[in-house]
C-alpha cells in the first residue's frame, strides 16, 4: 500500500520589528527556516527519463504506450534565510 515518511523535526526562527506611524506601518523581518539544518525526509521527485541528445522522453520497451520514468532524490538539510520588508498604508 502507501509508504509513510519517517518523523522529523525542524526549528524555524523569525524576528520582526514594526514601526507604527500615523499614516503607515513599516515592518522588517528576518526569517530562518530549518535553523538546525536538519535533514528532512521527502518523497523523491518523479520525472520522465529523457534522451540526452534529443531531450525527448524515452519510450518504455516493455509497454510502448508509456514512457520510462526516473526518480531524483530530494535535496534538503539547508538553512533557508529570508529578509523582508512589509509596508502597510
Amino acid at each position: 500500500m502507501g509508504a509513510r515518511l519517517p518523523s522529523y523535526s525542524v526549528i524555524d526562527i523569525r524576528l520582526d520589528k514594526t514601526y507604527d506611524k500615523k499614516n503607515y506601518s513599516l515592518t522588517w523581518f528576518l526569517d530562518l527556516q530549518n535553523f538546525t539544518s536538519s535533514n528532512i525526509p521527502l518523497m523523491p521527485y518523479l520525472t520522465l527519463d529523457r534522451d540526452e541528445e534529443t531531450g525527448l522522453p524515452r519510450l518504455n520497451p516493455a509497454a510502448t504506450d508509456s514512457y520510462l520514468v526516473k526518480t531524483i532524490a530530494s535535496d534538503t538539510g539547508r538553512l533557508l534565510p529570508t529578509i523582508g520588508i512589509i509596508l502597510e498604508i
